[in-house]
């Protein structure tokens, strides 16, 4: 017997990211607060935490969209890496999540790619936001 084709788990996950429980709480992550866009609140997360105990393909951000984990107003980026990738990592899973309303997740991602270099000035917005609290090591900001 074959097991489900990923394009069904894909649409699985996409369907039921309304019907996610809003108290549910993963023991052992921390979630640090970045800041809020376009609707999203931002965290920075243990990319390498997830991967070994949550989702092997977790990669440098994600939305709950696409992670049946993270919460559906929610964007994860993974720490570690430069201010401008993880910048543009929180641009393209944004248009990634309002594409998915109505596009599967590959056309949603592959569009995503090439938008995320085209808004330089939302970049620029997230970088300073990033590269202050970097520079200040702020961590679990207060949420607004």
């Amino acid at each position: 017997m074959r097991g489900p084709h990923i394009g069904d788990i894909e649409r699985k996950i996409q369907e039921r990211a309304d019907n996610k429980d809003p108290k549910l709480k993963i023991l052992g992550l921390e979630k640090d607060y970045v800041t809020t866009f376009k609707g999203f609140k931002v965290y920075e997360v243990d990319g390498e935490w997830i991967r070994n105990n949550l989702d092997v393909i977790f990669g440098s951000g994600g939305h709950g969209r696409v992670h049946t984990f993270i919460p559906k107003g929610e964007i994860w980026i993974a720490k570690g890496y430069n201010t401008h990738y993880q910048a543009r990592c929180i641009l393209h899973e944004a248009n990634e999540f309002k594409l998915m309303n109505r596009l599967p997740y590959y056309h949603a991602h592959k569009n995503s790619q090439k938008e995320e270099f085209l808004h330089p000035e939302e970049e620029e917005k997230l970088v300073k936001i990033l590269e202050r609290r970097k520079k200040h090591g702020i961590g679990n900001l207060k949420e607004s």
